[in-house]
């Protein structure tokens, strides 16, 4: 007699994903209730794409304790379920369930530095001098270990800095000019007029 092997039905890790089913053009046959659901999916579906581009692609729910792991694979479930069956109320209540859950998994793998990924680091190189920008000041500490001995500039101070050297003349030039590029600055002993209206009448 051929023996029967018994198969676990794992609950899916992945909760479902926004599918744009509002637009016509990609889901021309989609109910009321499938657009519904589906647009109930999408801020879901924005925190799920942070988590990835912090952790790594569906790597948070290996960051955490099995009872969290556990909790989040019941939310996933329910909230297939729902959308499975159309169900809008379950999978509006469920996708709240999984943001709160997201939320939880996130503070519990952030207590582990070596858990997020390396910080995305821009280097550039003028006159000698090497300049390391970085996206998120949060990782400003990472960032320096992967670049021992250099500084480390977060965006927004690059945003600071260039708001400084603003001047009607680089504005109007970059505005005239797309693409141009700003290569250096000195200083003047005359004033220099920063007009540029009629340059080109």
């Amino acid at each position: 007699m051929e023996g029967k092997r018994t198969m676990a039905k794992t609950a899916p890790r992945r909760p479902p994903e926004y599918q744009r089913k509002h637009d016509r053009a990609l889901h021309l046959t989609a109910t009321a209730r499938e657009i519904e659901c589906d647009l109930i999916l999408a801020p879901l579906q924005r925190r799920i794409d942070l988590a990835d581009a912090k952790y790594g692609y569906d790597m948070l729910p290996l960051l955490v304790s099995p009872d969290t792991a556990a909790k989040w694979a019941r939310a996933t479930a329910g909230l297939h379920e729902a959308v499975s069956e159309q169900d809008v109320e379950k999978a509006r209540a469920w996708v709240q369930v999984c943001l709160r859950g997201l939320n939880t998994m996130d503070a519990e793998a952030e207590l582990n530095p070596d858990n997020l990924l390396p910080p995305q680091i821009w280097d550039c190189e003028v006159d000698g001098d090497t300049f390391c920008v970085i996206r998120d000041g949060r990782q400003h500490q990472r960032a320096a270990r992967l670049r021992p001995g250099s500084r480390i500039y977060t965006m927004r101070e690059v945003a600071v800095a260039l708001k400084q050297m603003q001047t009607a003349v680089v504005d109007s030039v970059k505005d005239i000019f797309p693409g141009a590029e700003i290569v250096g600055t000195r200083k003047t002993e005359q004033p220099i007029d920063d007009s540029l209206d009629g340059l080109f009448d």
